[in-house]
C-alpha cells in the first residue's frame, strides 16, 4: 500500500541506477489501510494518525527516472502487461477505497 511504499520509495533511485526493472504496484487509499479499517469498524470511526498526505506517485517515479503509471483496479492487468514490457523500473498507482485487511 501507499503507507508501506513510502518507507522505501528511495529504493527507486537504486533500481534506476542499476537498471533493475522492477514493477511496484502501489494501492493508494491515502492512509494506513489496516489501521484505518480497524478504526472505522472497531472504534466507531474514531480516527487517529492513519491519514496520509501522499505525493503524486507518477511524478515521484518520474523524478527518479522511473516510469510512473496510474490505473483503476479493473485495468491493472493491462497496466502490468505494459509495465513488464518497459525497459525501466515502473511504479503503478492504483487508487482504492479503505478495505478489510487480508489477514
Amino acid at each position: 500500500g501507499d503507507g508501506g511504499f513510502m518507507y522505501a520509495a528511495a529504493e527507486l533511485s537504486t533500481a534506476v541506477r542499476h537498471g533493475i526493472n522492477v514493477v511496484s504496484v502501489v494501492f493508494n487509499n491515502d492512509g494506513y489501510g489496516a489501521s484505518m479499517w480497524d478504526q472505522q469498524t472497531r472504534f466507531e470511526g474514531r480516527y487517529l494518525a492513519t491519514d496520509l498526505v501522499n505525493p503524486d506517485f507518477v511524478k515521484l517515479a518520474e523524478s527518479f527516472g522511473a516510469v510512473g503509471m496510474k490505473t483503476e483496479p479493473e485495468r491493472l492487468g493491462e497496466a502490468l502487461s505494459e509495465a513488464l514490457e518497459a525497459d525501466a523500473p515502473v511504479v503503478i498507482e492504483v487508487p482504492v477505497p479503505v478495505m478489510a485487511p487480508p489477514f
